[in-house]
């Protein structure tokens, strides 16, 4: 970001103009109100163990220490054990007959992926053994990033769990985690190669890709990276049909799991006194969860 607000002032600026038009793009953490019952947190997290995001906000630590109930995307628990799902019943990681990742790819996107694959140590050959829907799961994380989970450090999703059990909340997925594997999997092909070239893209330059997303993240403005996000993929001559990988993306693995974990975190926040804790990403927009649960008569601010 810093490269391009030097290089093109311009587009930096048209970025920013894009960002101001998008409805609560800025902010993580934000109050829950409604009549006669006790506030409640909405926390926008990022799924990363990087300790400078691990450093949580005061009222959210505060808010935490005396929390009713913690709502989270997928419990640690959830996430161990699908984990172990996954192991144990190949046949949710493996291609087998078809269809494979590059299918639809030219000779010259074939050869970029597998300079990105031997990147992230995975042979060509390895990767296409895998359902798309696997690499393109593999593809959202850098090398870096990835190295950090296999180590066993927690997220800040991880975090904010263990600190609302310390202080004797209970911790409730709004999502199942199979439920949310399977929102790959309903993509169609054609879908999935959409994503996945955009995907090859950035994981050309993963590890700084990730890092500008970090600090956008640390900045408050998540929805700044995703507009820079698909003008860097737009500038890619591996990309085609970008206006409909941005539109799976953001159907399939945004706003429909908004409305899923919108009407799962109603109940509770009928009640107050919660913490909901879901990735930055569903925040924003007018299908993001601020928007969603003030159509439902609640009151969301955000907390400065």
């Amino acid at each position: 970001m810093t490269t391009l607000k030097e290089e093109e002032p311009d587009r930096h600026a048209e970025l920013r103009e894009r960002t101001s038009k998008i409805p609560n793009a800025e902010g993580r953490l934000w109050r829950i109100e409604r009549l006669g019952s006790p506030p409640s947190l909405l926390f926008g997290t990022i799924h990363r163990s990087d300790p400078r995001a691990m450093d949580l906000p005061l009222p959210l630590r505060d808010a935490l220490a005396k929390a009713r109930v913690v709502l989270v995307e997928i419990t640690t628990a959830d996430s161990e054990a699908f984990q172990e799902t996954l192991t144990s019943e190949p046949s949710l990681m493996m291609a087998g007959e078809g269809p494979f990742f590059d299918d639809a790819f030219t000779e010259a996107q074939k050869a970029i992926a597998a300079d990105v694959l031997d990147g992230y140590g995975m042979s060509y050959e390895g990767a296409r053994q895998l359902k798309p829907a696997m690499v393109l799961n593999i593809l959202g994380f850098s090398p870096c990033v990835i190295a950090r989970t296999q180590a066993g450090l927690p997220t800040v999703d991880d975090k904010v769990q263990q600190l609302g059990r310390d202080a004797g909340a209970k911790v409730i997925a709004l999502e199942d985690a199979l439920e949310q594997w399977s929102s790959f999997e309903r993509a169609s092909s054609a879908d999935i190669n959409d994503m996945l070239l955009s995907s090859f893209v950035f994981a050309e330059k993963a590890d700084d890709f990730h890092e500008t997303m970090l600090l956008a993240y640390l900045r408050e403005e998540l929805m700044l990276y995703w507009e820079y996000s698909i003008q860097a993929t737009a500038d890619a001559e591996f990309m085609v049909n970008l206006d409909a990988a941005i539109e799976t993306y953001w159907e399939k693995l945004i706003a429909n799991r908004n409305k899923t974990m919108a009407e799962s975190a109603e109940p509770h926040l009928v009640d107050g006194g919660v913490i909901m804790a879901v990735g930055a990403l569903h925040l924003a927009g007018e299908d993001g969860l601020i928007e969603l649960l003030r159509a439902r008569g609640f009151a969301v601010t955000r907390v400065e």
